[in-house]
């Protein structure tokens, strides 16, 4: 994972055709819930 601040941050999940990077912002409330979320599909292999 990789923080880009205390609320935003993006990790990246890997799989056999491919990753998929996630990007994120938490509320700055106590209890942080997700405020903002986007979802990228990197294609690295042939789908079976």
């Amino acid at each position: 994972m990789t923080a880009h601040n205390r609320l935003r941050g993006e990790f990246t999940v890997d799989g056999q055709n491919g990753s998929l990077n996630i990007y994120f912002t938490l509320s700055p409330e106590k209890a942080a819930r997700i405020q903002e979320y986007d979802l990228s599909l990197i294609v690295t292999g042939r789908p079976k």
